[in-house]
């Protein structure tokens, strides 16, 4: 069970950093999108912050990205 909640968070991060490249995203959008809570999409950001992304808060509730650094 617990390879499968793995590959799962690994899936949604991955969809979040493509939702990034794109320009930015809504946080409350996203977890509706991705069937999950709000506060699950504030964890997977922080993952993607921790992994160095430089991501910040554009608005409450919206996420961006720095453009220089993603592809």
């Amino acid at each position: 069970m617990k390879k499968e909640q793995d590959i799962k968070r690994l899936t949604r991060i991955v969809k979040l950093l493509n939702i990034l490249s794109s320009g930015k995203l809504v946080v409350a959008e996203v977890a509706m999108e991705l069937n999950v809570s709000v506060r699950t999409i504030q964890r997977d950001i922080r993952t993607i912050e921790d992994a160095g992304f430089p991501i910040y808060d554009e608005k409450p509730g919206q996420i961006a990205h720095r453009r220089k650094y993603f592809w």
